[in-house]
Protein backbone atom coordinates (compact mmCIF):
# COMPACT_ATOMS: atom_id res chain seq x y z
CA UNK A 1 0.00 0.00 0.00
CA UNK A 2 1.44 3.12 -1.03
CA UNK A 3 1.25 6.58 1.34
CA UNK A 4 -0.94 9.33 0.86
CA UNK A 5 0.48 12.31 -0.01
CA UNK A 6 -0.87 16.07 1.01
CA UNK A 7 -0.05 18.70 -1.45
CA UNK A 8 -0.71 22.04 0.57
CA UNK A 9 -1.38 24.69 -2.13
CA UNK A 10 -2.66 25.09 -5.18
CA UNK A 11 -0.63 27.19 -7.26
CA UNK A 12 1.44 26.21 -10.46
CA UNK A 13 3.91 23.81 -8.24
CA UNK A 14 1.05 22.20 -6.56
CA UNK A 15 -1.40 21.66 -9.05
CA UNK A 16 1.87 20.51 -11.15
CA UNK A 17 2.99 18.06 -8.32
CA UNK A 18 -0.27 16.40 -8.17
CA UNK A 19 -0.63 15.84 -11.51
CA UNK A 20 3.01 14.21 -11.80
CA UNK A 21 1.80 12.03 -9.04
CA UNK A 22 -1.31 11.42 -9.76
CA UNK A 23 -0.29 10.31 -13.24
CA UNK A 24 2.35 7.78 -11.60
CA UNK A 25 -0.39 6.09 -9.73
CA UNK A 26 -0.07 7.75 -6.38
CA UNK A 27 -2.55 8.70 -4.34
CA UNK A 28 -2.28 12.14 -3.48
CA UNK A 29 -4.79 15.09 -1.87
CA UNK A 30 -4.28 18.40 -2.59
CA UNK A 31 -5.26 21.15 -0.20
CA UNK A 32 -5.31 24.84 -0.50
CA UNK A 33 -6.92 27.66 1.80
CA UNK A 34 -9.01 29.09 -1.36
CA UNK A 35 -12.57 27.41 -2.73
CA UNK A 36 -10.30 27.15 -6.07
CA UNK A 37 -6.67 26.35 -7.04
CA UNK A 38 -4.62 29.29 -8.79
CA UNK A 39 -5.80 32.14 -6.25
CA UNK A 40 -2.54 32.71 -4.53
CA UNK A 41 0.75 33.77 -5.63
CA UNK A 42 0.04 31.90 -9.05
CA UNK A 43 -3.29 34.03 -9.66
CA UNK A 44 -0.91 37.41 -8.84
CA UNK A 45 2.27 36.98 -10.73
CA UNK A 46 -0.57 37.50 -13.58
CA UNK A 47 0.56 33.76 -14.58
CA UNK A 48 3.97 34.52 -15.99
CA UNK A 49 6.27 31.74 -16.29
CA UNK A 50 10.04 33.38 -16.20
CA UNK A 51 12.69 31.28 -15.81
CA UNK A 52 15.27 34.11 -17.40
CA UNK A 53 16.17 35.38 -13.87
CA UNK A 54 17.99 32.82 -12.09
CA UNK A 55 20.04 34.56 -9.72
CA UNK A 56 19.10 35.02 -6.15
CA UNK A 57 18.32 38.01 -4.15
CA UNK A 58 21.57 38.01 -1.89
CA UNK A 59 24.13 38.88 -4.11
CA UNK A 60 27.38 40.18 -4.00
CA UNK A 61 27.04 43.63 -2.38
CA UNK A 62 23.55 42.98 -0.81
CA UNK A 63 24.52 43.80 2.71
CA UNK A 64 25.57 47.23 1.66
CA UNK A 65 22.02 47.88 0.27
CA UNK A 66 20.21 46.08 3.10
CA UNK A 67 22.55 48.04 5.39
CA UNK A 68 21.12 51.47 3.19
CA UNK A 69 17.75 50.10 3.71
CA UNK A 70 17.43 50.83 7.14
CA UNK A 71 17.17 54.57 6.61
CA UNK A 72 15.50 54.36 2.68
CA UNK A 73 11.67 54.54 3.57
CA UNK A 74 10.82 53.23 0.13
CA UNK A 75 13.88 50.68 -0.19
CA UNK A 76 13.22 48.00 -2.55
CA UNK A 77 14.40 45.25 -0.50
CA UNK A 78 13.62 46.36 3.23
CA UNK A 79 15.37 45.51 6.35
CA UNK A 80 13.34 47.00 9.64
CA UNK A 81 15.64 47.89 12.91
CA UNK A 82 13.05 45.77 14.98
CA UNK A 83 13.67 43.39 13.01
CA UNK A 84 17.22 42.80 13.46
CA UNK A 85 17.67 40.72 16.51
CA UNK A 86 15.10 38.61 14.89
CA UNK A 87 17.10 38.08 11.89
CA UNK A 88 20.37 37.34 13.74
CA UNK A 89 21.01 33.77 12.47
CA UNK A 90 19.19 33.83 9.38
CA UNK A 91 20.79 36.79 8.33
CA UNK A 92 24.06 35.76 8.54
CA UNK A 93 23.48 32.81 6.70
CA UNK A 94 21.66 34.89 4.05
CA UNK A 95 25.00 37.51 3.84
CA UNK A 96 27.46 34.38 4.17
CA UNK A 97 25.63 32.70 0.81
CA UNK A 98 26.21 36.33 -1.08
CA UNK A 99 30.04 35.70 -1.07
CA UNK A 100 30.73 35.87 -5.37
CA UNK A 101 31.45 31.92 -4.96
CA UNK A 102 28.25 31.30 -3.63
CA UNK A 103 26.22 33.26 -5.55
CA UNK A 104 27.72 31.93 -8.84
CA UNK A 105 27.00 28.14 -7.87
CA UNK A 106 23.44 28.68 -6.46
CA UNK A 107 22.84 31.21 -9.92
CA UNK A 108 24.01 28.14 -12.05
CA UNK A 109 21.63 25.93 -10.15
CA UNK A 110 18.87 28.04 -10.20
CA UNK A 111 19.54 28.29 -14.19
CA UNK A 112 19.86 24.02 -15.03
CA UNK A 113 16.76 24.03 -12.47
CA UNK A 114 14.77 27.05 -14.49
CA UNK A 115 15.75 25.26 -18.04
CA UNK A 116 14.45 21.88 -16.86
CA UNK A 117 11.22 23.01 -15.77
CA UNK A 118 10.89 24.90 -19.24
CA UNK A 119 11.02 22.00 -20.90
CA UNK A 120 8.82 20.32 -18.63
CA UNK A 121 6.16 22.60 -19.00
CA UNK A 122 6.79 22.51 -22.97
CA UNK A 123 6.31 18.51 -22.99
CA UNK A 124 2.94 19.04 -20.04
CA UNK A 125 1.85 21.76 -22.97
CA UNK A 126 2.29 19.57 -25.53
CA UNK A 127 1.04 15.95 -24.19
CA UNK A 128 -1.98 17.97 -22.87
CA UNK A 129 -2.84 19.85 -25.52
CA UNK A 130 -3.05 22.96 -23.24
CA UNK A 131 -4.05 26.58 -25.24
CA UNK A 132 -3.07 29.64 -23.40
CA UNK A 133 -1.56 32.31 -24.18
CA UNK A 134 2.22 31.59 -24.04
CA UNK A 135 5.55 33.25 -25.68
CA UNK A 136 9.19 33.09 -25.47
CA UNK A 137 10.63 36.16 -26.56
CA UNK A 138 12.88 36.32 -23.79
CA UNK A 139 13.54 39.46 -20.63
CA UNK A 140 15.62 42.17 -20.74
CA UNK A 141 17.61 42.94 -17.92
CA UNK A 142 18.81 46.55 -17.90
CA UNK A 143 22.05 47.53 -16.63
CA UNK A 144 22.14 51.20 -15.76
CA UNK A 145 26.14 51.19 -14.49
CA UNK A 146 29.57 50.00 -15.06
CA UNK A 147 28.95 48.77 -12.16
CA UNK A 148 26.13 46.99 -12.81
CA UNK A 149 27.49 45.69 -15.93
CA UNK A 150 30.58 44.13 -14.12
CA UNK A 151 28.63 42.14 -11.50
CA UNK A 152 26.35 40.69 -14.01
Amino acid sequence: MTDLTIIIGGGLAGVTSFYELTARGLPCLLIDAEADVARGTSFANGGGLHPSLPDPWNNPGIGRHLFASLFQRDAPMKLHMSQLPHLAGWGMAFLRHSARKNYDAITRANFDLAEYSTRQTEALQQFLNLDYDSAAPGTLKLLRSQAERDEA
